[in-house]
């Protein structure tokens, strides 16, 4: 039980983290500059 338990928490908290690196990623581009442009063409989700 314990595992399906943290499973669905995992499952559960996947939008948040997903969230989470988004501003990180932001923060971290709007410091070094125009990067988050390379990263969204190479990225999956262009």
């Amino acid at each position: 039980m314990i595992s399906i338990v943290s499973g669905a928490m995992v499952i559960a908290l996947m939008p948040v983290l997903v969230a989470a690196l988004v501003v990180v990623a932001s923060e971290r581009a709007r410091r070094a500059g125009v990067r988050i442009v390379r990263m969204r063409r190479a990225g999956p989700w262009a």
